[in-house]
């Protein structure tokens, strides 16, 4: 598994920098560019402060209407806010307060494995989801200047965020098991705040819950391969739904590279 050092931030959760990942042809993404992450509500002062002076000037959020009404983000100074909801409906339940009315998650045994494996193969299919990562793309080409970062996000920052990074790292020419171990990377940041939400879903339910609310709170190799089974049966691949369905051209792509790699 790789290492990556997540950004130290006081309430920052998920929060890393793409850069030092090596491309195929032996190319580094640029550090202060491009940042996962999750919620940005939390987050305090002390935070905002060292993000504005880390370059992040784009904010881009995949969340919902619901879940940015409930919790919207704090920005950094000198911060553009872009929404780009890549569902209509947060369908993996993110918000704790939401899968704590959710019925089946308490009865049913693997409803949560269920429903991420519907989330996989779907979020390939759905407009909102392609039209949320074509203008993030877009977004990636309008990040022209040195030490400027953009960050993107979603409430976790592993499932709608990690799709976007699968899909850039892609587009820059990452190998597969680097993506694929970026993604993973999610279950190691994640970590201590899904055993609390796991054992508060045992406490007041029972295992059933517990194991649901663990699966639903984590990534998988199983989860992503859905995606890539979806892309590929519905595509012919990644490369194709960066081209076909997303409208990447070669161009685009050269851009990218000169944009993020050094």
């Amino acid at each position: 598994m790789i290492k990556r050092q997540a950004l130290p931030l006081e309430k920052g959760v998920n929060f890393r920098d793409l850069g030092g990942y090596q491309t195929k042809d032996g190319h580094k993404i640029k550090s202060h560019k491009i940042i996962r992450s999750a919620r940005l509500h939390e987050l305090t002062s002390k935070d905002l402060n060292f993000l504005a002076d880390y370059g992040v000037r784009y904010d881009v959020d995949f969340r919902t209407k619901k879940e940015i009404k409930d919790h919207p983000d704090k920005l950094p100074a000198g911060t553009q806010y872009f929404f780009m909801p890549v569902m209509k409906d947060d369908a993996t339940n993110s918000q704790e307060e939401e899968r704590i009315g959710d019925q089946a998650l308490k009865n049913v045994v693997n409803a949560g494995l269920e429903r991420m494996g519907w989330f996989y193969s779907q979020i390939t299919r759905l407009d909102s989801a392609n039209q949320a990562y074509r203008d993030f793309f877009d977004l990636l080409l309008a990040n022209d200047k040195d030490a400027e970062s953009l960050l993107f996000h979603c409430t976790a920052g592993k499932d709608r965020t990690g799709m976007a990074a699968v899909y850039l790292l892609t587009a820059l020419g990452v190998p597969q098991e680097i993506v694929e171990q970026d993604y993973l990377l999610s279950n190691i940041y994640l970590e201590s705040l899904v055993k609390r939400q796991v054992a508060t879903a045992r406490a007041m339910a029972g295992d059933i819950f517990a194991t649901n609310t663990q699966q639903l709170n984590s990534v998988s190799r199983d989860y992503l391969a859905q995606a890539y089974q979806a892309l590929e049966v519905e595509y012919g691949g990644i490369d194709n739904y960066l081209h076909q369905v997303l409208g990447l051209t070669e161009g685009q792509k050269r851009d990218l590279r000169k944009l993020y790699l050094e």
